[in-house]
Formats: C-alpha cells, structure tokens, sequence
C-alpha cells in the first residue's frame, strides 16, 4: 500500500525534509524506501551558510544518540557519505571535537566524506586530532573553513606554562596550533574561504607572531603564499599580525578585519610617530585584487587614529569599504584628543577614509563615541544632532559623482538633509539614484511621524526622477499614507485604541485598498522608470488577497506578490 506522503512530487518533499533537523530526519525516513534514500542524500548534499544544512552536531544532541544510531548509520553508507558536503562542529557540546577526528578519518588517511566542502569548527577544545584532520582537509578537500579555538585552551596553557618545565605539553600544543595557522596562508591551503579567530590568545600573543618575518615557522613553512583564498574574516587581538598577513594572501578579494579591543599598535610604530603619519604605502601591489575591506574596533587613543589612517591609506582603492569604530573610556592619561572632536562630516572624512578614494562606490560606517557637552558659567552647549546628522549624510552623499544605490536606515533624515544641510548637498547629486532603500515610520501608531510617508513621492519625484527600484521597511500595513484621525498625544489614547481594534473590519479593509491604490497609482504616475516596489510590512492575513485583486485589477500587465509580511510589485 502506498501512503499518501509518498504520492507528493519530488519539489514539496524537499521543501519537507528541509524543515526537519538532519538527526530526525534520518531516525525517521532513511531506509524507507530508494526514492526517499535519494531526496534525503539530496536534501544533505546542499552547502549553503545561508541555511542550517548539512551535518549540524551542537549542544543538545544526544551523545548516545550520535554513537548507537546516526554515526553508524552514516559510515555504514556510501551514498549519505558522499552526499555531505557541509559539518558544523559546535564545542559547546563536549562530545563534538572528540567525535571530530573520528567522524571524519579512520586510521588517519581514510577520508568518510569524499565530496566534504564546508566545515564549521566553533569552539574547538580539543586539539592534536582536530589540526591532524584539518592539515589534510584545508590542503585536498575543503573550501571553506570556519574556526574558532575554545577560551579555555588558551588559560590552560597559561596555567600549565608555569608549572611545567621548557619542552612541554603547552609548548607542543602551542607550536600546533602556531603550525596550522602558518599552513592556512601557504600553498598547503586551497580554501577560498576562511573564518578564522584568534582573537581568545590574550595573555601573550605568541600566536599573532607566527606569521612575522623573523618568525622561524612563517620561515620554514610559508614557501609561497596561499593564492586560492578569496574571502576572509578574522578576529584579533594585535593589528601586527594583519600587517604580516598582507603578505601572503595576494589573491584576496574580500578581508573582515575585527579586533577585540583597540588595535593594540607594534611598539615599533609607537616609537616612529612620524614615520606612520607619512608612510603611505601602498598594498596594491600585495593584494591587488581586493575589493571589499571591513575593519571592526575600538581606538584608544589619537595614535590609533593614525594607525587606521595608515592602514585605510594603504587599500584606498577598494571599492567597499565599512568602518565601525567606537571610543574607549576617555582617561586624561591618555592622548585622546580627537575624539573630544565633533563627529561631522570633517571628522569622517579625516579619520575613517582614505585620502585618496579613487573607487570607493560603497561606504558604510559607524561611530560610537562619549557625549561631550561644555558647559560655561550660564548654559549648557547641546548640539542639535539632527543636524549634524544631516551635514554628515550630505557630504557623503556629494562625494560620489554618480550615486546609484541608496542605503540609509530612515526617510526622514533625507528630509533633514533637505532642510538642515541644503548648501552642502551638491545640486543634482540624488537625480542618479536608480535604487534606494530604507524605513518609514508607522502609519497606525505614532503622533508626529504618521504624516511623514505623504512625503514619499513628491520627495522621490523631485530628487530622484529616475528611480527604478524602492525597498520599503514598515512596523505595520503597507500604504505609506494613512486614514488615521489625527489624534492629539496623551489626550485621545483611548480613542486610538479603538482605531486600531477596528483595522481588521471589512469597512476598514475596503478604505485600506482604496489608500493603498491610491499612492501605488501616485508613485507610478510620478515616476517613469519606475520598474519594482518592495515592501517589508506586517498586515493582517484578510488583507492579503483584497490588496492582490486590487493591483491585478488596477495593472493588470504588472505581477505581484502580497502576504502578511510582504509587499512586491513588478511592473
């Protein structure tokens, strides 16, 4: 007898088998029968970081479970062996790196998974059989590798470091872990992506030294560089080590630097201030095909700032580029002057960008810094951050000749660009934007912020004539103008309680789809080039087909795409 699962197509079945964990599914529907055997090997063999795919063994999983019924029933079959291309190890789970080595060799050059490409190791304790799999592994079959050494290892060997004489098991496990790392930016690397933090070795830092020039084991194990690695992210403690790397990655096109303090500067370079502030030398000939540059820290102090400069100097021809900065705890003994600066658009331009920008197309940045306010005998100076906020985005804006994609976090500070920093805006400098993006406010809720979506289109048709695209986040319905009466704050919460009871009646709806037809209608009369309309919203479910018949009725040659939660309109 066949059940009726069996009788679903192929498509819905691995929609299914996707949902489920991969330990319940094959508890449940392995060895059923050949055509699920193949869906399930199918649903394995995906190798996507977007998605929970793949082998995921992290803390909750049964160890009993692992031993007596999946690790068995994996080895024990050639086809699920050679469907998995993607593990993910979590050290969370004691069991996890002592099952390690033993899932993934026998015998130790006995590979399980031949088609293994992925391999996520976080929090990895144990560590002579992990490197020994991972040396063969990062040189024949993986391409992307995720690792992170566990906390703890690191305050062993400086527990044990002072109890033990001078060749000892610290030592050895040290100068492993030193090895592998040498080893990732060499040729007996063939990863393309690499996630990899050290940033857990704080106490001596002899791990951020192996790559140096004087080191003996970047001397003896970096013959030539590692040149398939393309993308990478890496944590640290000391900005030495990224000195030091540049030299052996030259075929890197993505880099996600993040320190987790402040970028800890050679002594070296503290000795020789002036020397860091005229050096620019350039890294293109090191990494020239790199395009995208990340740097996550904290700066202590105004030679930090330099270091950042310099740094950002030496890959000024990246064409992506994210700063996140923030300030550490202000202290007179230190030199902090320019972070008592105010953070305008000078400041930005000075100390988070390079000199010369001869492709940046892409610039995101954030700044966290201590409120400074100076008070005098009278008053208290307080700065009206709406608009500084407004100079800044308007010269970043008037930066870049042609500006095309637009990504800011809320409308109204193009609004306040408008009204606080009009001079610094250079003229015309938004008519090239084909996509823009970015959040408008409630159109239920709020006092002062209802309106502000009436602003929309007259806004987007005077200074963005051309647009094609628009991406719109909402905290609720998706017309971007609103019916609501203009209730006074404090004085009429309760009737605006009742209003928004009344949204889900079927008088409501139909005023809704009559509002919403009507600014689809406006922003498409207005604009042209007009091609699709994203809209990320929340609605309740019985406006999802009143809001697709009207579109279907009023363009009837555009497609359309409505649920609770999404709005899309090609046209």
């Amino acid at each position: 007898m066949i059940s009726k699962i069996e009788t679903l197509p192929n498509e819905i079945l691995l929609h299914i088998f996707s949902c489920l964990t991969w330990d319940n599914m094959l508890t449940s529907l392995w060895s059923l029968n050949a055509r699920f055997n193949s869906l399930i090997c199918l649903t394995l063999s995906i190798n996507d970081n977007r998605l929970n795919n793949g082998l995921v063994i992290v803390h909750g999983l049964s160890y009993n479970k692992c031993c007596s019924i999946l690790f068995p029933l994996i080895l024990n079959s050639s086809s699920l062996c050679s469907s998995i291309q993607r593990i993910h190890f979590d050290g969370t789970n004691l069991m996890s790196s002592d099952l390690c080595y033993q899932l993934l060799f026998n015998n130790k050059n006995i590979l399980h998974f031949p088609h293994l490409k992925s391999l996520i190791l976080t929090r990895c304790g144990s560590i002579e059989p992990v490197i020994q799999s991972l040396v063969y592994l990062i040189k024949y079959q993986l391409d992307e590798l995720t690792l992170t050494f566990d906390d703890d290892i690191f305050a062993r060997f400086f527990f044990l470091g002072k109890r033990l004489s001078k060749v000892s098991y610290k030592e050895n496990q040290l100068n492993m872990i030193k090895e592998f790392v040498c080893r990732l930016f060499s040729t007996q690397c063939q990863l393309t992506s690499l996630r990899l933090d050290i940033s857990n070795e704080f106490r001596c830092g002899f791990l951020h030294q192996c790559l140096s020039s004087n080191s003996d084991l970047s001397s003896n194990l970096i013959q030539s560089c590692n040149i398939t690695l393309r993308r990478l992210h890496i944590r640290l403690n000391y900005a030495r080590f990224l000195e030091s790397l540049i030299e052996y990655i030259p075929n890197l096109e993505q880099i996600s630097v993040e320190f987790i303090g402040s970028l800890q500067i050679d002594t070296l370079w503290k000795s020789n201030i002036e020397a860091l502030k005229q050096s620019n030398e350039n890294w293109f000939n090191k990494v020239s095909k790199l395009q995208c540059l990340s740097l996550k820290s904290f700066i202590d102090d105004d030679l930090e700032f330099i270091y950042l400069k310099w740094i950002l100097n030496n890959l000024n021809y990246v064409k992506k580029l994210q700063v996140h900065i923030k300030s550490c705890k202000l202290d007179d003994r230190k030199c902090q002057n320019i972070w008592k600066y105010l953070i305008d658009a000078n400041f930005i331009r000075q100390y988070c960008l390079p000199d010369r920008i001869p492709n940046l197309i892409d610039f995101n940045f954030y700044i966290s810094s201590q409120c400074q306010l100076s008070y005098d005998d009278n008053s208290m100076m307080i700065i009206d951050q709406n608009e500084i906020r407004a100079k800044v985005l308007a010269h970043l804006i008037s930066m870049t000749v042609q500006l095309k994609y637009l990504r800011i976090e809320r409308f109204e500070w193009l609004l306040d660009v408008i009204q606080h920093a009009s001079n610094e805006l250079r003229i015309n400098s938004l008519t090239t934007v084909r996509y823009v993006e970015f959040c408008l406010p409630s159109c239920h809720n709020g006092y002062e912020t209802i309106h502000i979506g009436k602003r929309l289109v007259p806004f987007i048709s005077t200074y963005m004539p051309h647009l094609q695209t628009l991406r719109l986040w909402r905290p609720d319905d998706f017309p971007w103008t609103t019916i609501r009466p203009d209730y006074k704050r404090y004085y009429d919460d309760l009737l605006l309680l009742q209003w928004l009871n009344s949204l889900e009646a079927p008088e409501s709806i139909a005023q809704h789809v009559i509002i919403f037809e009507q600014d689809l209608c406006q922003l498409i009369d207005k604009l042209r080039d007009f091609t699709f309309l994203d809209i990320y919203g929340k609605i309740h479910y019985k406006k999802v087909e009143p809001y697709r018949l009207m579109v279907q009725a009023r363009f009837p040659d555009s497609r359309v795409n409505v649920d609770v939660s999404r709005f899309r309109l090609w046209l």
